[in-house]
């Protein structure tokens, strides 16, 4: 299969630290050595945070509203925006290792 379903779950504590993003960029690489070219989420309407996640990845996506739920479809082709949230996200972790 070409498709996968992701979700996350982050701990309360740690929500905000960019857990999740890191997270989707890691199993997005993952996932296309392994031939997987979409990803597929469910999240609930009110769940701002994880819908901002999957938006800002820079991914490609789709969504629509079916029983309840936003449904996303991400793909994992990288973009110019992925590469630039990846390259960003690489530098402040840089910068924070100094």
């Amino acid at each position: 299969a070409d498709e996968a379903e992701v979700a996350f779950l982050v701990q309360d504590a740690h929500q905000g630290r960019g857990v999740a993003s890191a997270l989707l960029e890691h199993i997005a690489a993952v996932a296309r050595e392994r031939g997987i070219r979409r990803f597929a989420a469910e999240v609930l309407p009110a769940n701002n945070k994880m819908i901002k996640v999957f938006r800002d990845g820079g991914y490609t996506q789709r969504r629509s509203f079916e029983d309840g739920s936003v449904h996303l479809t991400l793909d994992l082709e990288p973009t110019e925006k992925s590469l630039a949230v990846q390259r960003g996200r690489e530098q402040r972790a840089e910068a924070r290792s100094v």
